[in-house]
C-alpha cells in the first residue's frame, strides 16, 4: 500500500492528510475530485458506458463492482454511483471465471430512511455513526441488537437491510441531520429516540475471482481491479479505494510485463 501511495504522489498528487486519523487504518487521504482530475487528464474514461459485450482480452475489469445490482435486490438505499451493474462479473462469468467469497456482503453504512432526503453530498453527513451506542429494532419491535458492533459499523449496514430502528439515549449531530433532512425521529414512551434507518450499499465485497496478481482465475489476458475483483474483505471490511489503487497498479505491471 505505501508503494502506491508513493505512486499517486509522484504523479503530482497532494495529500491533504498525511494519516487517516483512525487508529485502525492507515494512509493518505486526497482530495477525491482533484485526485479523480489528475488520472483522468492521463488516460481515456468515460463514465456511465457500458462494458463492450464483445470486448475481447486483453482486458482490465474495473467496472465498481455490482453495487446498483445488489441494492435493488435487497431494497437497500444506493450510496454510490448508479452504473456498477455487474457488467464486468456478468462478462467475466461467461467466459468461464469464478466467484469469490463474500458475494451476498457489502460495504455500507447505515442511513436515514425514507422520506429522508439524500442526495449524493450527504452520502458522508448523513452516515448514521453511532450504532454501537444503540439498541436495533426491527419494525415490528424485535430487539436486534448484535453482541458487539465492529469499529467501521458495517457490519449494521448489513444486518438493518431495508428497514429498521436505532434506539438511543440522546440525540446528536447525526441525528438532527437525519431530521433535518426529513427523516423519522420521533421520541419514546420511555424517554429515548428512535431513529428510522435503513442499510444503503457503498459498494460490493465479493466479485471476480483473482490472483495476487489481479489475474482474473480461469482467464488468460484478463484482470480485475477495485471492486469488481472480489473476496478481499469478505467477513469484515477494507477500504475499496485502497484496492482499487492496489489492484489495479498490479493489474498494470502485470499486464506490460
Amino acid at each position: 500500500m505505501g508503494a502506491a501511495l508513493d505512486w499517486l504522489v509522484s504523479l503530482g498528487a497532494e495529500a491533504i492528510w498525511e494519516d487517516t486519523e483512525n487508529p485502525h487504518t492507515t494512509g493518505k487521504r486526497f482530495d477525491a475530485r482533484a485526485l479523480t482530475a489528475l488520472l483522468t487528464g492521463r488516460v481515456d474514461v468515460r463514465l456511465g458506458t457500458a462494458l463492450p459485450p464483445h470486448a475481447e482480452p486483453p482486458v482490465v475489469l474495473a467496472t465498481g463492482g455490482f453495487g446498483g445490482r445488489l441494492a435493488r435486490e435487497r431494497g437497500l438505499l444506493l450510496r454510490a454511483n448508479p452504473w456498477s451493474e455487474g457488467d464486468a462479473l456478468d462478462w467475466a462469468l461467461s467466459r468461464g471465471a469464478s466467484v469469490s467469497a463474500g458475494m451476498g456482503e457489502f460495504y455500507g453504512r447505515v442511513m436515514p430512511a425514507r422520506p429522508a432526503r439524500i442526495r449524493e453530498e450527504d452520502f458522508v453527513p448523513l452516515a448514521q455513526l453511532y450504532g454501537r451506542d444503540a439498541r436495533v429494532l426491527t419494525d415490528d419491535g424485535r430487539d436486534i441488537t448484535p453482541a458487539s458492533v465492529a469499529w467501521h459499523e458495517n457490519d449494521l449496514a448489513q444486518l438493518v437491510g431495508p428497514s429498521a430502528w436505532f434506539v438511543v439515549e440522546h440525540t446528536n449531530d447525526r441525528i438532527e441531520a437525519a431530521r433535518a433532512a426529513g427523516g423519522t425521529v420521533v421520541g419514546r414512551d420511555d424517554g429515548r429516540l428512535a431513529v428510522h434507518v435503513c442499510g444503503s450499499v457503498t459498494h460490493t465485497i465479493g466479485g471476480i475471482r483473482v490472483d495476487a496478481n489481479a489475474r482474473v482465475v480461469g482467464l488468460e489476458g484478463v484482470w480485475a481491479a477495485g471492486v469488481d475483483a472480489g473476496g478481499v474483505a469478505a467477513g469484515g471490511y477494507s477500504s475499496g479505494l485502497a484496492q482499487a489503487l492496489v489492484l489495479g497498479l498490479a493489474a498494470a505491471e502485470d499486464a506490460a510485463a
